[in-house]
């Protein structure tokens, strides 16, 4: 049989290490907690590092493609501002190259050489003769007879379709050479709305079935 005080001192023993073994549990628990939180927080600071710098390269990439985008805007406008400047270089040249070799003032000779039909008398060709006829790219104008903005439009004509469209007598107006080019001048009504270039100092004007010469002033 066990003494009391011995049992006492037993259940004592068995108590101090059960409390002994609880209190170490306890400690592990709180570790294992305490290192779990810690590694969330650093989880957690790891990632909003990555998010931070995901962020930046985000915002270096934005600023990259606006840069970008207003350096290929300037890049554009520079180009178009040249291009515009070369096209109206161009269309300058142009205006200088395309004058017209009829352009100028002329006057009407006497002697006009008749076609086959002629619609005038003495009378209407002394009233023609003398008078002066302007072409130009801003007017085209036969006494009173004016009109600005003229649309000169050309073509040539042969030999054969001079001679058989007017039945003239072609000794007579002394052209040296063909196709002849023909301008009819849209806006301007009746005498000088037809011609042919004869050559650079001389025009022949077609109106009421006969050519009039014309010869340059200037």
């Amino acid at each position: 049989m066990i003494k009391k005080g011995t049992l006492f001192i037993i259940i004592s023993i068995i108590s101090v290490s059960m409390y002994g073994c609880s209190n170490k549990q306890v400690t592990a628990d709180k570790q294992a907690t305490a290192d779990k939180q810690a590694t969330v927080e650093k989880q957690a600071t790891v990632e909003k590092q990555a998010t931070a710098e995901k962020q930046v390269i985000a915002e270096k990439q934005a600023t990259t493609e606006k840069q970008s985008t207003t350096e290929k805007q300037s890049t554009t406008s520079q180009n178009n501002k040249t291009s515009n400047k070369t096209t109206a270089s161009k269309e300058s040249k142009n205006k200088t190259v395309v004058k017209e070799s009829f352009y100028g003032e002329w006057i009407i000779k006497s002697n006009p050489v008749g076609s086959s039909v002629t619609a005038y008398g003495s009378e209407d060709i002394k009233n023609i003769v003398g008078k002066k006829v302007t072409y130009s790219e801003v007017k085209a104008s036969y006494g009173t007879n004016i009109c600005t903005n003229p649309v000169y439009k050309k073509s040539s004509i042969s030999k054969s379709d001079f001679e058989s469209g007017y039945r003239v007598n072609f000794s007579k107006l002394n052209i040296a050479s063909f196709p002849l080019k023909q301008v009819v001048v849209d806006g301007l009504s009746d005498i000088g709305s037809r011609f042919y270039v004869k050559d650079a100092n001389t025009l022949l004007l077609f109106s009421g079935g006969y050519f009039f010469e014309l010869d340059r002033l200037n």
